[in-house]
């Protein structure tokens, strides 16, 4: 059942998160096939005119894609927020919901799984972007061809080079292994965590009686200036530690150890989240 939930759930949003996409890769199309315009100096004065006026659309086009990739960003948030709302917390359509034979575990798993997609889809399409608009004026510029081969070898290399590094300091085959492994599951743990974020600030906000938005409003930025602190404090703490009259190894260790508590502090932000707002949906409904 969770899956015909979550094929329903594309089906009511899909068009505009496609249509959203589609408008910023073609936006980085045109800014890659413009920024292939010559723009050198000449001195004819109508050229020259010509000149500044195609660096000036130049320049317009990729502002106007930064600004259409953080809009698209804000509104893949927002959208599944009151998509949220809307489907699971509101009047009809959240009566709606809770007739059918399905637990509201599954109902929120839906969401969260179909909002995690969106989340992914909307990060690939901003790196796309990017590539799609400023590798032409890189090629152009170093005289270079370059292929999808290339670019992975490049990252490969970047990747050996980091890890060298981290040899070179004093860590060993393994501890790097473990550290690379902790940092990629503390990043895949920190795309659910973001959505549910917004999920329990919605449910905090919706046991108001009044200014529900104001109120999930106000969860969210609770949450996320107590975030701020922990990193802080974290932050402060690690710096004590590492500027103290200690040995490298303890450096080491504790660099390593701090390393290792992200994925446990990920988690913890997953379980948080999702506690509230599964709370909520099963005690404290109050669909009006």
């Amino acid at each position: 059942m969770l899956g015909k939930l979550i094929k329903y759930e594309f089906k009511a949003t899909y068009s505009i998160h496609l249509l959203m996409c589609a408008i910023v890769l073609g936006m980085s199309v045109i800014c890659g096939l413009f920024s292939l315009i010559p723009t050198d100096q000449i001195v004819d004065d109508i050229t020259h005119a010509g000149t500044v006026f195609t660096v000036m659309l130049q320049t317009l086009l990729q502002a106007l894609l930064g600004l259409m990739m953080s809009g698209i960003t804000v509104t893949t948030l927002v959208l599944i927020a009151v998509r949220f709302y809307k489907n699971l917390l509101g009047g009809d359509e959240g009566y709606l919901m809770f007739t059918l034979p399905v637990s509201r575990t599954q109902l929120l798993w839906s969401k969260l799984i179909t909002a995690m997609c969106y989340i992914v889809l909307t990060a690939a399409v901003c790196v796309l972007a990017n590539v799609l608009a400023y590798l032409p004026l890189l090629i152009k510029t170093t005289d270079i061809e370059v292929n999808p081969g290339d670019v992975l070898a490049g990252l490969r290399e970047l990747l050996r080079i980091f890890i060298d590094l981290l040899r070179k300091i004093g860590y060993g085959d393994v501890s790097v292994s473990l550290m690379l492994a902790s940092l990629i599951v503390s990043g895949i743990i920190s795309i659910p965590v973001s959505v549910l974020r917004f999920y329990s600030s919605v449910s905090i906000g919706h046991l108001a009686k009044k200014h529900r938005v104001v109120a999930s409003f106000g969860a969210f930025f609770g949450f996320y200036a107590a975030l701020q602190l922990i990193t802080l404090v974290a932050f402060i703490c690690l710096f004590v530690l590492l500027t103290a009259a200690v040995t490298d190894q303890v450096r080491l260790a504790v660099t390593e150890i701090g390393i290792y508590m992200l994925p446990l502090f990920s988690a913890g932000q997953f379980i948080l989240h999702y506690l509230i707002t599964r709370n909520v949906m099963n005690k404290h409904l109050n669909l009006r």
